[in-house]
């Protein structure tokens, strides 16, 4: 018996430094950007280096630049931002940029390193471009955390939040109740801690039936959420599909030239 409890221990080490050396893998998924998406994006290419790391991604200007807002989008963990921004529908000043590791911008992917970089890019985008003076942060699945922290560190007129978290640990520990997810992950992507340093107007959007981040995480960051909070429920929608229907994204549209101030 002691033997059974000594090899069932000695397994669940194992489990559990396996967890920890793999969850890079677990959590981000680098992909190139797609060659056609890119093709048609090339006039609207723009890259600025956060030391040395090169970011690269694609400005795509309102028909009138000067009297719409600023959006600045992240992307989910395994999302191509070339293809989303190849079929940008909202009439503001939208900014697509590759995280590390993503597309052809350097470096390796990590929670620190995703903030320093949307901080860096914050700075840069308000200082070059054309536009109203509003920006807004439109985060997607693991962007939705990104969004988040640039929110409570740079000033920002509103969030466009979809399918969003509390914490990637509190995902991840629903998942992986056996294990003590606290302790082994590195990347905590903690929203709901920094719910008091935003008082900026969101826009949260909860698919029904989202198995990826389960509804409950979104709900709990709009319970605590600190400004005018606005939850778009989407029935029969999945994590892929959240924003697929054209009534969606009038909602989401509306809610960024609202809030951003663009004119008519």
């Amino acid at each position: 018996m002691v033997r059974f409890f000594a090899l069932l221990g000695t397994g669940y080490l194992v489990i559990c430094a396996a967890m920890y050396f793999m969850q890079d893998r677990l959590l981000f998924f680098p992909r190139p950007n797609d060659a056609n998406a890119t093709r048609k994006l090339t006039p609207y290419a723009w890259q600025t280096r956060n030391g040395v790391n090169l970011l690269t991604g694609w400005l795509i200007p309102a028909p009138e630049p000067v009297n719409a807002p600023l959006v600045i989008y992240f992307g989910g963990n395994g999302q191509d931002v070339a293809e989303v921004a190849e079929i940008r529908t909202h009439a503001a000043n939208t900014l697509y940029v590759n995280y590390r590791g993503y597309g052809s911008s350097s470096g390796s992917p990590s929670e620190t390193a995703f903030f320093a970089d949307a901080e860096h890019v914050y700075d840069a985008a308000t200082r070059e471009f054309e536009f109203n003076g509003h920006v807004i942060l439109h985060g997607r699945s693991m962007g939705s955390g990104v969004a988040v922290h640039l929110a409570a560190e740079r000033p920002v007129d509103g969030l466009v939040l979809i399918t969003p978290y509390d914490s990637i640990a509190a995902v991840a520990q629903s998942t992986y109740w056996f294990l003590p997810v606290g302790l082994l992950l590195k990347h905590r992507f903690d929203s709901l801690s920094r719910t008091d340093d935003v008082s900026a107007p969101a826009l949260i959007l909860i698919a029904e039936n989202d198995r990826v981040i389960p509804p409950a995480h979104a709900e709990n960051l709009a319970r605590h959420w600190q400004g005018p909070t606005e939850v778009l429920r989407v029935p029969g929608a999945n994590h892929l599909t959240a924003t697929s229907n054209a009534e969606t994204m009038a909602q989401i549209n509306s809610f960024i030239l609202r809030v951003g101030g663009a004119r008519d």
